[in-house]
């Protein structure tokens, strides 16, 4: 059995870096006095200051809560009732060719027979001279969402799969 060397840190001298800490920190702190001196005559920066130090004792909002205190998102209902006739008219039609219900096609499910449905009624939308934005707005979805159902639904159809 063979034993591995034990690594040596490389030697470092305790008081070279304390030194380095020290210089450091002692050239922050002329910096930050300098800008303080600099700042004292502009109107408005004491109040601005304080409103900042406030925000940061207080903390700022973590992503869950500025997420919870976004708008919440519309309902598959509430979308199928805002949809101009002829988009309606589009995902009912791809809603009954893949045999599920329209409020299916509009929810934010990602199972297979809803997303393939959803990206035909977009394509379809798209192709019917809807731009992207204007779908992704009926749809609840980024334009960008919209561009790549549209290239999925081409392959597909280049594919053999079918209308």
């Amino acid at each position: 059995m063979t034993q591995k060397a034990a690594v040596k840190p490389f030697p470092v001298d305790d008081a070279v870096v304390l030194r380095q800490v020290c210089r450091t920190v002692v050239a922050l702190a002329v910096r930050v006095a300098a800008l303080e001196a600099a700042l004292r005559g502009v109107p408005g920066v004491k109040a601005r200051v304080a409103a900042v130090e406030r925000q940061l004792r207080a903390g700022s909002p973590t992503a869950p809560e500025r997420k919870a205190a976004a708008a919440p998102r519309p309902t598959p209902e509430a979308l199928l009732q805002s949809l101009p006739p002829a988009v309606l008219g589009l995902v009912v039609e791809e809603a009954a060719r893949h045999a599920i219900a329209p409020r299916e096609l509009m929810s934010r499910s990602h199972a297979p027979p809803f997303a393939a449905a959803r990206r035909a009624a977009m394509a379809r939308a798209v192709a019917a001279g809807i731009g992207t934005c204007r779908v992704g707005r009926l749809f609840d979805r980024d334009p960008s969402t919209v561009s790549e159902a549209c290239q999925k639904h081409a392959a597909h159809l280049a594919a053999g799969g079918g209308g």
